[in-house]
């Protein structure tokens, strides 16, 4: 479709809807010209409801926008994200001709790969359309086929979506301050990333090769030899959604044992693995009959290195602790970013918050993540698309475990566990607590002050504030900062050890012996420095 005709199109819908300055600001006039004239047909529902209703009318792409942005407490309002919960996950199925033509088109004749297929859709959504299948090797499968032309679709209105985000800053100050272009290109990644098949089928692959410790957690197999661009041909496992508690139970399930284990899988893909299934909606984790936990929909895949795993390690622990100031270290370090005088004030926000919680008596920890991400919205903040996703997919997963076991706490659980998760990552967090996250701090620190400190040196000589300094000179001094912070780094650690020496090894002698060594090394570094030695 002509990008100018998609303009009219989205104006013409959100006229409809009431939302004629919403058209007039963000609208090219060249596309608002055949929109004089029309007129708004809305009755008694407010705006949020509104602007679901048009979202819905404008298709596929403007109902994942919405569902991707309930993922963003702290962009929008709880009010209007509720509303976009309400988002159809279903549309009108692909009539079975058609579905027959991509088929054969990408696998050829349907009697000659298939014994059976079912012409009524297991699911229809607004990408893809699911229906089951019996391969000729005896196998069942679900077919995950692409809709047709749909890429072509989304690609003229991401193209469009664009457009408007430019001049979204005229509509709110907020979409101004949270760069809201920014937002529609990770939702452009994201929706991109779904329409993959291939890559959907090799994230399948290594969740499953995480979870091979897990024997009651499955993966379904992909069939690679069915599996294109178009399809994606996945083992079917039967089973009941998660949140099926009375069906689950009758199984003769434990639910408890069920929840845990949902847990621990999650626990592993997000603290250790830092790779995991970034959907966790009921309809996409079902159950067995032997009370296996099966992973289904692999489109949305949550990503974090090792340094964003740690920053979340570090929140869970300043969480359980409700340590303020921590909890607002750990969040910029996951990406946090607003007007400086905002972030000071989120502190007092969540120290009310954390207050309240108390004396209304809500003790669990979990519950107060919720009010941190509140508190966030509430002063103009925001975070990134992959630190939001990871706490949407926590706050989901404690959602679900806890219907099956109401005791159930997320960040409560976590904590019991970190010691073990971090024993596994091959780090030491015998004392995280407090003096913990201070030695990780200034090993961060002092490991990064050579290069900080050679940095300033050169700024000084090359920047607009000149100083007639000897260059060799320069070079041996830079050389000398380089070589004494890392004797204070090694200084550092040495005491952090020997306070750790009496608590584990009870070795006080050893606790002596180490602070002199490392009062001495400290000393002949700050010596060594001075003197330019």
């Amino acid at each position: 479709m002509d990008q100018r005709k998609r303009l009219e199109d989205i104006g013409s819908v959100l006229i409809k809807h009431g939302f004629e300055k919403v058209v007039r600001e963000i609208i090219p006039i060249t596309a608002r010209l055949r929109l004089m004239g029309l007129k708004p047909q809305i009755g008694d529902e407010g705006t949020y409801t509104r602007l679901r209703e048009a979202l819905s009318e404008l298709g596929p792409t403007f109902i994942k926008f919405g569902q991707y942005m309930k993922t963003r407490p702290d962009l929008l309002p709880p009010e209007l994200v509720k509303e976009l919960e309400q988002l159809p996950d279903k549309t009108d199925p692909i009539p079975y001709d058609e579905v027959k033509k991509i088929i054969e088109k990408k696998l050829g004749k349907i009697d000659e790969v298939f014994t059976e297929i079912n012409e009524e859709p297991l699911s229809s959504g607004s990408l893809s359309q699911k229906h089951v299948a019996t391969l000729r090797e005896g196998d069942k499968v679900v077919l995950k086929i692409k809709r047709p032309e749909v890429t072509e679709a989304i690609d003229t209105d991401l193209k469009a979506l664009e457009t408007l985000a430019q001049h979204a800053g005229k509509i709110s100050d907020e979409l101004k301050l949270f760069n809201f272009p920014e937002v529609v290109k990770d939702f452009s990644l994201e929706i991109q990333n779904e329409l993959d098949f291939v890559s959907e089928g090799k994230s399948a692959e290594l969740i499953s090769k995480e979870m091979e410790e897990f024997t009651k957690i499955r993966v379904p197999k992909i069939h690679w030899k069915y599996t294109s661009d178009d399809i994606l041909a996945i083992e079917y496992i039967e089973g009941v959604k998660i949140n099926q508690v009375e069906e689950i139970t009758a199984m003769g399930i434990n639910t408890k044992e069920l929840a845990l284990l949902c847990f621990h899988a999650y626990l592993k893909q997000i603290f250790i693995d830092g790779f995991y299934h970034g959907d966790p909606e009921p309809e996409n984790l079902m159950v067995t009959g032997k009370g296996e936990l099966v992973f289904i929909d692999f489109g949305l895949m949550g990503v974090l290195r090792r340094e964003k795993i740690d920053m979340f390690t570090r929140l869970t622990v300043a969480i359980f602790e409700d340590d303020v100031d921590e909890i607002v270290r750990s969040m910029q370090g996951l990406g946090l970013w607003g007007r400086s005088e905002e972030i000071e004030l989120l502190k007092d926000d969540i120290y009310v918050e954390l207050k309240e919680d108390k004396v209304n008596m809500i003790h669990r920890s979990d519950n107060k993540l919720s009010s941190i991400i509140a508190a966030v919205r509430k002063r103009d903040l925001a975070l990134p698309m992959q630190s939001m996703l990871t706490i949407n997919t926590l706050l989901k997963v404690n959602s679900n475990l806890k219907a099956l076991y109401p005791n159930f706490g997320l960040i409560n659980e976590t904590n019991i566990y970190l010691p073990d998760l971090a024993r596994r990552r091959g780090v030491d967090l015998s004392n995280l607590r407090k003096s913990g996250l201070s030695f990780m701090d200034t090993i961060q620190s002092t490991k990064d002050l050579p290069q900080h400190m050679n940095d300033a040196l050169r700024t000084v000589i090359e920047g607009p504030i000149r100083f007639k300094l000897d260059y060799e000179n320069l070079d041996n001094l830079s050389d000398s900062v380089d070589k004494a912070t890392y004797k204070i780094l090694l200084a550092v650690a040495l005491m952090i050890f020997s306070s750790q020496n009496v608590t584990i090894y009870n070795f006080p002698i050893g606790t002596v012996i180490t602070y002199l060594l490392a009062i001495s090394l400290g000393a002949i570094s700050i010596y060594n420095l001075f003197l330019n030695k």
